[in-house]
């Protein structure tokens, strides 16, 4: 009877999370068995995921169907030499005696599949660094199995054979349960057990270290107090004995880096950025994109970059402490400040020409060249800048703040402007607020009055859309004054134009008459014909909510075709909702609804849910007030849209139009 081999350690106490990927561990020896190949399965990931606990795990599941025996071994990256002498010992757990062991690696791996050839084997080999590692220990028969953890994403003509899978880090619900199964008692304590899973950031290692400490202390709170006041995010990791295990698995991944990728990854530790591409790595590095691309491939086959979709890429924070650690070690810090440069001024850049095609009209305020090997993103149209700032627009918050706290307030100044228009349309009324007044802020600190007079009109229009009326006049107000010193005809429209809005908004509607006629004389003395378009929609929303009804027609009629005229497409949407709204009020019912149903369109078209939001509301009560059955889905879908942008009122006044 054959001998039986059983070296397999024992499996993790819990494994939290990984059903997935148990079950396609179990998928892929399925298919490849039936298909008469060897299985061989590669379970890579980053250092600290948990793929030694998932191996284990699930070839002790699966150890009826090798009745043979299990073999084990850690190769922990090491060469040829070494794997000789694992198969020595995988022959003597088979029943081959010392004394006939080949001394030749080649030799031995067929001896090797010789002694498997009838047997039903598992092999499990953990930290394998490359293909030529595996190819030794597969057998020769289907019979058997071999199941491999990697740091390395393996690649080559032979790996194309094999079965991988990506180990990533745990959502964040299934962190907190696996660090609650460490826990020997339920602390009751989930604030603290939500923090100190969120500083593991998902990864398995962390969360057991952290759990270990706790058994140490039996102090959550105390826990995750050191972890907020540490200087290095990485020393709260330490245990009682001073050993940092997580920044040993860490440095052994780092020590294996070409000296360039180390570099590399230094500097990526420093980013601001949580998702990177090839475009600002490329500013961030100064080098080309196609260079980038490079670095970016190479660190992602070493698991120590996340690919996350087609070209985005995520650098795990705690391995972003790691490298921003190292960095400060072995970098000169005027080369990580010119760095910082680069990549706040790649996003400040990019996002300027992006705002420019969502708004054409918007005044050109010269902003200097970006750092030299800063080179940002070109738009081939409106739809990819959209597109652009849904992707980018965690990172344009981050490069905000990044010059924020290097006091780079010409950056800061253009990167509030140039999220106002995005942050409108996508209805991020908060975020509006938010980000405008470091605009104000920045502008003060720059010292120049047109500068903090646009800053207040935008943070006047953020405060009036979240309806905090009395912070937009006060705002304004100031706007005025400045601009008044100056003026500027058609500054003084701009902002006799925003105060019409604020009045209109907060229901003073003989406000909104006189702001709007004086943007309308202003903006005709300036010949700015855009804003004159603007102000006459203005105007005939006044003049119709003060019963002037013919008036307004004609006011909202000359607005649109201007608006039309000038292809200006925001201007457009707004008027073709006015006129809506005026023609419902005259009784002209189903032209209305065909109007509010252009603008719905054309709302749709510019991606502004905001403004989609109001129209959908005023298109299901002009649908209810023909007696249409479609108007109830109309009100859901605008009552949803108001919910999903926080704007509770309006959300609670389409549900009263529901119950009605």
């Amino acid at each position: 009877m054959p001998t039986q081999a059983r070296q397999l350690p024992a499996p993790p106490r819990v494994l939290v999370g990984r059903d997935r990927e148990l079950g396609l561990l179990t998928e892929s020896l399925g298919r490849m068995s039936a298909r008469g190949d060897v299985p061989v399965i590669v379970i890579e990931g980053a250092a600290g995921m948990g793929k030694s606990s998932l191996a284990l795990r699930w070839a002790h599941d699966q150890a009826q169907d090798f009745g043979d025996g299990q073999l084990f071994a850690d190769l922990n990256g090491t060469s040829g030499t070494h794997a000789l002498t694992a198969l020595h010992g995988f022959l003597g757990a088979l029943g081959v005696k010392p004394g006939a062991f080949p001394q030749d690696l080649g030799a031995a791996a067929a001896m090797y599949r010789s002694v498997l050839a009838q047997r039903a084997v598992l092999v499990v080999l953990d930290n394998v660094s490359s293909v030529d590692q595996i190819l030794p220990f597969v057998p020769g028969t289907s019979t058997s199995a071999v199941l491999a953890t990697s740091r390395i994403r393996l690649t080559g003509p032979d790996a194309r054979d094999f079965a991988a899978i990506h180990l990533a880090e745990l959502a964040h619900e299934e962190a907190m349960t696996l660090l609650r199964t460490y826990l020997t008692e339920d602390s009751g304590d989930e604030e603290s057990i939500e923090a100190l899973a969120g500083r593991c950031a998902g990864m398995p290692l962390a969360l057991a270290i952290v759990a270990a400490r706790v058994a140490e202390e039996l102090d959550l709170p105390g826990l995750v107090a050191e972890f907020e006041d540490a200087d290095d995010q990485l020393e709260a990791f330490d245990s009682a004995d001073g050993v940092n295990k997580l920044r040993a698995v860490f440095t052994w991944a780092y020590a294996s880096l070409p000296e360039e990728d180390a570099r590399v990854l230094r500097m990526l530790g420093t980013s601001v950025a949580d998702e990177l591409t090839a475009a600002s790595v490329a500013s961030l590095l100064a080098v080309r994109g196609t260079a980038a691309t490079r670095y970016l491939r190479r660190l992602t086959s070493r698991n120590l970059l996340d690919q996350r979709g087609r070209s985005r890429f995520h650098l795990h924070p705690l391995v972003r402490a790691y490298a921003r650690q190292m960095c400060a070690d072995i970098d000169e810090p005027g080369d990580v400040v010119n760095a910082a440069r680069r990549l706040v001024d790649f996003y400040t850049h990019s996002a300027c020409a992006a705002d420019r095609l969502l708004y054409p009209n918007r005044a050109v305020v010269t902003l200097a060249a970006p750092a030299e090997g800063s080179e940002p993103v070109a738009f081939d149209g409106e739809e990819a800048a959209v597109r652009w700032f849904g992707l980018e627009y965690q990172e344009l918050r981050s490069a905000l703040d990044e010059a924020v706290l290097r006091k780079w307030h010409e950056q800061a100044w253009h990167l509030a402007r140039a999220l106002d228009t995005y942050h409108y349309r996508s209805g991020r009324l908060a975020e509006n607020v938010e980000t405008s007044r470091v605009g104000v802020i920045a502008a003060n600190e720059l010292g120049q009055d047109s500068l903090t007079a646009i800053a207040l009109r935008q943070l006047g229009r953020a405060y009036t859309r979240a309806d905090a009326f009395d912070e937009a006049s006060q705002c304004l107000l100031r706007a005025l004054a400045l601009i008044e010193q100056d003026g500027d005809d058609k500054e003084l429209g701009h902002v006799h134009h925003d105060l019409g809005r604020l009045a209109a908004r907060s229901g003073d509607h003989e406000g909104a008459l006189h702001h709007s006629a004086a943007a309308l004389t202003h903006y005709r003395a300036a010949r700015n014909r855009v804003g004159e378009s603007h102000a006459l929609n203005s105007l005939g929303r006044a003049q119709s909510e003060l019963g002037d009804h013919e008036a307004a027609v004609r006011s909202c009629t000359e607005a649109l075709a201007l608006a039309e005229e000038l292809g200006n497409r925001s201007g457009q949407v707004v008027a073709t909702d006015n006129l809506a709204v005026v023609l419902q009020r005259t009784g002209a019912l189903d032209e209305a609804i065909t109007r509010f149903t252009t603008a719905l369109r054309l709302a749709a078209e510019q991606e502004n849910r905001f403004f989609a939001a109001d129209v959908t509301e005023r298109l299901g009560l002009a649908f209810a007030a023909r007696g249409d059955a479609e108007a109830e889905d109309v009100l859901r879908r605008a009552r949803d849209l108001f919910t999903a942008q926080h704007r509770e009122a309006e959300a609670q006044r389409c549900e009263e139009a529901l119950r009605r």
